[in-house]
């Protein structure tokens, strides 16, 4: 098949689901081909190659998380090759990369190495891999409020930076805990985070955390066993 340069490809606007706030991909092709995305200014992030389009932009979307994702995931360029070999995949890959450097591009910084200045990484990795929040029931369980407060205090000693939060970084479930979750990712700062809505793993840490920083709002984040803050309303 004669396969269409960068700038020729089909354009996809992927906007915002107003009840998620996640990417819209529905638009997408859940077929295999090649795909570029572009962030909300329409700079080139990174080029793939996947068995299904909608799904991989999906597990991009889970592994950079909100609200990054809804910027950097803004309009996506693809080419369905369907039944066609990872070679052939692979060769279009590369068509494209040399075609946005033939340009005056510069190579995606989700295709750099990852160890490359100016590397996200987040690219090449997959939502559902992200590293799970702790769970602080353990094995035994959480059984009352006392022993909800000394989890959160134990987790809090044992975790050089620990961020109680709404939701995981993955699925966070409010915009301040996505929004911190979010900055502590951009930053490159290695960070555990407890859940405090999942009430299976963590009963009555919700409430347990605010009495034991003095503090009535979450997210919270300790660093080095101090609460040095959130975000809040």
């Amino acid at each position: 098949m004669e396969v269409p340069t960068l700038s020729e490809a089909p354009v996809f606007v992927t906007g915002v689901d107003v009840l998620s706030g996640e990417p819209d991909v529905s638009a997408l092709p859940e077929e295999m081909g090649v795909y570029a995305v572009y962030d909300t200014g329409d700079r080139l992030q990174y080029i793939g190659l996947s068995r299904n389009i909608q799904k991989n932009i999906e597990n991009h979307a889970k592994a950079i998380g909100l609200p990054e994702a809804t910027d950097l995931i803004a309009s996506v360029k693809c080419i369905e090759m369907p039944d066609e070999s990872k070679e052939v995949l692979k060769q279009t890959w590369e068509f494209w990369l040399k075609d946005h450097l033939g340009d005056g591009g510069e190579i995606p910084v989700g295709n750099l190495p990852e160890t490359a200045p100016g590397a996200d990484p987040r690219w090449r990795s997959r939502g559902a891999q992200a590293k799970p929040s702790l769970n602080l029931g353990g094995v035994g369980g959480i059984a009352s409020q006392a022993e909800a407060m000394e989890a959160v205090k134990t987790a809090v000693e044992s975790n050089p930076v620990l961020l109680f939060m709404k939701g995981t970084p993955a699925m966070p479930q409010c915009g301040f805990s996505a929004r911190t979750s979010g900055l502590l990712r951009e930053i490159g700062v290695p960070f555990e985070t407890v859940n405090v809505l999942d009430e299976a793993n963590n009963p009555g840490v919700r409430e347990a955390v605010k009495d034991f920083g003095q503090w009535p709002t979450i997210p919270q984040l300790y660093v080095s066993g101090q609460l040095v803050g959130g975000l809040g309303s």
